[in-house]
C-alpha cells in the first residue's frame, strides 16, 4: 500500500502541483511518515477528518478527498474490502494491507 501512495502522490505532484509550487516536492504534500501512518490505520480510514487526526498535511483541504479517495481504492486494491463494509461491520475480518 506504501508504494502505491506514493505513487498516487507523485502523479499528484507532477500533474497538479509542480507548476504552481516549484519549490514543493511531492514529499511536502504528505510526508512519508504520514503515509506510514495512512497504510497503518487505512481499515479505519472513512472521513477526511479521519486523515487529519493521524497526519500532519499541511494543504489536507486540497488533498483531503482526493488522498481519501485513494486510500480506499488502494485498500480495495490490495484486500478487496471496501473501507465501508469495514466501518460497518467491525468484526470482519480483512488481510492486512502490508500483505
Amino acid at each position: 500500500m506504501l508504494k502505491k501512495l506514493q505513487s498516487w502522490r507523485l502523479k499528484l505532484w507532477q500533474g497538479e502541483w509542480k507548476d504552481k509550487w516549484p519549490s514543493y516536492g511531492a514529499e511536502d504534500l504528505v510526508s512519508n511518515n504520514d503515509l506510514e501512518e495512512i497504510v497503518q490505520r487505512a481499515q479505519s480510514i472513512s472521513v477526511v477528518d479521519d486523515l487529519d487526526s493521524i497526519a500532519q498535511i499541511p494543504h489536507l483541504d486540497d488533498l483531503g478527498d482526493a488522498l481519501l479517495q485513494a486510500v480506499k481504492d488502494i485498500l480495495f486494491e490490495v484486500t478487496g474490502v471496501r473501507v465501508e463494509h469495514v466501518a460497518a461491520n467491525p468484526n470482519t475480518e480483512v488481510p492486512h494491507p502490508h500483505d
